[in-house]
C-alpha cells in the first residue's frame, strides 16, 4: 500500500501479530518507530531516500507506527500474504483516537523528546 504524509499527522500505531512488515520510503523523510506496551520508545530508524536509508523491517507483534518528518513523504507499506484488515485489539490504546490532533501532536512530541534523549547519552 503507497501512502502520503505530511508533518503534523499520526498513522495509528499498530501491531502486526503474525506478520513482518516493511516499510520503503519512496519520497521525503519518515521515522518509523517502535514502542512497548506501555507505549516508550524502544527503536526507531530515520528514512531519506537522499541519506541511501530507504526501508526498514518491523517484526510481528512489534507495536510501531511512522512519523512523517518532511512535506509529501511518500512510504510504501506491505506485508507478506493477502490483506488481513487491522483488528481493534492490534490497534495501540494511545491511538484509540486517531483524529485527536491535540493527543497526536503530544504523543509525536514525546516520542521525540526521547529520541532527543537518546541521542545525548550516546
Amino acid at each position: 500500500m503507497r501512502r502520503s504524509l505530511a508533518p503534523g499527522c499520526l498513522p495509528t500505531a499498530t501491531s502486526t501479530p503474525r506478520k513482518d512488515e516493511y516499510f520503503l520510503v519512496l519520497k521525503g523523510e519518515i521515522l518509523p518507530v517502535e514502542f512497548d506496551d506501555s507505549g516508550h520508545l524502544i527503536d526507531f530508524f530515520l528514512m531519506n531516500p537522499l541519506l541511501g536509508n530507504f526501508g526498514c523491517e518491523v517484526k510481528a507483534g512489534v507495536w510501531h507506527t511512522v512519523i512523517p518528518l518532511a512535506p509529501g513523504s511518500i512510504i510504501y507499506e506491505f506485508k507478506e500474504g493477502p490483506f488481513v484488515p487491522v483488528l481493534p485489539e492490534n490497534i495501540a490504546s494511545r491511538a484509540s483516537n486517531a483524529d485527536d490532533k491535540e493527543a497526536a501532536t503530544w504523543w509525536t512530541q514525546r516520542v521525540m523528546d526521547e529520541i532527543d534523549s537518546l541521542k545525548k547519552q550516546h
